[in-house]
């Protein structure tokens, strides 16, 4: 563990809750991200924890800082929050805080967060992220990570490589626990008792008493049945708030005096929490979750779309809807050829907080040590520091110096490494090299690794190039040269080290080959430029004896 200068308070900024805490704490303290006003209690509006003092939790009206992004709100919660912190023998303005957004993974409204923590606050130092980029960059023990963040606004699915966010990868389901909730007040409404304005008893209803159904159509069949033949159907028995404070799940009673007020939960159980593997059914032309994720991986390069599925992480409040991991691993699975591995549970941990502990895994591993942004620049730069330190994406037309080819055998690999090293792509000699063992997928039988690439050498180039090697029957390939001095060279040097060398034919050549007198006559007149590309020259050929 690094030793970090300043205590460091880390808040995770849900829709739902904030999850804060020191760096040094075993657990955080969750928080409802809201200001609330009881109907029986008019005199007095509960901000952030206070709601626990709340003895009547009937008929509440939510103030939510996210909905609609209400800076003010957002603001009098922090404060309230940060009254219990700031009596630590540690002051605000001698700590630093790392906080969680979702604007963070698409920067699409103003963002006064930095202004409020370094002007009102007085923080030192300050680093924002995502929560799933909290996540995907603390899993060190790989390059990639998908993580599929189902909270309280919405579900988005956020492809990490490289500690980046693919920013073309990002994949927003409008569909979160807040809907879902919502869902389940309308239909008990329409059917049974009015629970319109009873959002905080329906929202720990749907908690307690719905899951996912990993049968969907056989389980309706089961709740149209009556009697003891309907094993789904269940009774919720509503809190009092002066004996219960919470709902009780049950089978169901018959009894004629029984005096408690309950609801009869049966279909609604499992159809609440399906629509988000099939929105349609509540009306909402999306994508659900599982092609959510399928759809993210197309827009990942091809290298890496193998890898993200195996490293898929889920966080946030909905994946603890019984069944959710199993029934999204199924999904996922039938719509694409490689193996899938996700995982919601990490030595114990709940969903909810996974946010926070993978800041404070950050900040006491000194993984973000130098991407905090101090007030002193905050104040020289503005917005613009927080934004070239905490905005990182990869975007679709960055292109990165280096790449990774997949072979099926060793030998395959070690036959491309020998002939491409030290090749030229756009004018820069290209290394090729084994890759690293623990990049090395278990399914493959050897990965190169391609390092110096021009910025404009692309995937579908890298590919081009090497897919002639690791086919068994024909073994030949094409290398580009800039000039025919280097390929004469090149040639000389090659022929009789165990393969073949010569010029390639020319296209529609009727047998000539390329590297006539006329040809290299002409290239002594019009010598190629630094723009023309390599592929648009002459070729090699080999093939092995």
């Amino acid at each position: 563990m690094v030793a970090t200068r300043h205590r460091t308070l880390i808040m995770d900024n849900g829709g739902h809750s904030i999850k804060m805490g020191w760096n040094s704490d075993e657990n955080p303290r969750v928080i409802p991200n809201s200001i609330v006003k009881g109907k029986n209690e008019r005199k007095r509006v509960f901000v952030g924890e206070e709601l626990s003092e709340c003895t009547d939790r009937s008929s509440l009206f939510f103030l939510l800082p996210l909905e609609k992004v209400n800076w003010d709100v957002q603001q009098q919660i922090w404060e309230r929050s940060l009254k219990d912190q700031s009596q630590e023998i540690f002051r605000i303005k001698e700590s630093r805080i790392v906080l969680t957004h979702p604007n963070v993974l698409a920067p699409a409204i103003k963002d006064e967060s930095c202004e409020i923590l370094f002007e009102m606050f007085g923080f030192g130092e300050v680093f924002k992220s995502s929560s799933a980029g909290l996540v995907g960059q603390c899993k060190r023990q790989s390059r990639v990570v998908l993580v599929v963040d189902s909270g309280f606004s919405f579900t988005h699915v956020v492809p990490i490589l490289d500690d980046k966010i693919i920013q073309e990868g990002v994949v927003r389901m409008d569909i979160g626990g807040k809907l879902l909730t919502n869902q389940l007040k309308e239909w008990i409404s329409y059917r049974e008792l009015n629970v319109v304005e009873e959002t905080f008893v329906i929202n720990e209803c749907k908690e307690d008493s719905c899951y996912v159904s990993l049968q969907f159509d056989k389980d309706v069949e089961i709740a149209r049945c009556g009697g003891e033949d309907n094993t789904i159907v269940r009774e919720y028995v509503l809190p009092d708030f002066s004996i219960r404070h919470r709902g009780i799940i049950r089978e169901p009673v018959r009894v004629l005096d029984d005096t408690v007020q309950k609801i009869r939960l049966n279909i609604e159980r499992f159809s609440i929490p399906e629509a988000l593997f099939n929105p349609s059914n509540i009306g909402i032309n999306q994508m659900g979750v599982a092609e959510c994720i399928v759809h993210s991986i197309k827009k990942c390069p091809v290298n890496i779309r193998e890898a993200l599925l195996q490293n898929i992480y889920l966080i946030g409040g909905n994946t603890k809807f019984p069944n959710f991991q199993q029934r999204l691993l199924e999904e996922v699975s039938s719509m694409v050829e490689w193996k899938v591995n996700m995982s919601k549970d990490v030595d114990g941990q709940d969903p909810i907080e996974r946010g926070w502990r993978a800041g404070k895994r950050m900040v006491n591993g000194g993984m973000i040590e130098k991407r905090f942004v101090t007030k002193e620049q905050y104040a020289e730069e503005g917005e613009e520091a927080c934004a070239r330190a905490f905005f990182h994406f990869h975007r679709g037309n960055e292109k990165r110096q280096f790449g990774f080819v997949e072979f099926m055998g060793e030998e395959d690999a070690d036959y491309a490494i020998k002939i491409m090293n030290m090749i030229k792509l756009y004018g820069k000699p290209i290394k090729v090299n084994k890759a690293s063992a623990h990049e090395k997928n278990m399914d493959v039988g050897a990965n190169v690794f391609i390092g110096n690439l021009d910025p404009e050498v692309d995937e579908k180039l890298l590919f081009d190039t090497f897919s002639a090697f690791g086919s068994h029957s024909t073994r030949f390939a094409f290398v580009n040269f800039a000039s025919f001095e280097a390929s004469d060279a090149a040639m000389e040097a090659m022929n009789g080290q165990a393969i073949t060398v010569s010029y390639a034919f020319k296209k529609d050549g009727h047998g000539e080959r390329h590297g006539s007198a006329a040809e290299r006559l002409l290239a002594q007149q019009n010598p190629m430029f630094t723009g023309d590309r390599p592929n648009q020259t002459f070729l090699l050929y080999w093939n092995t004896r």
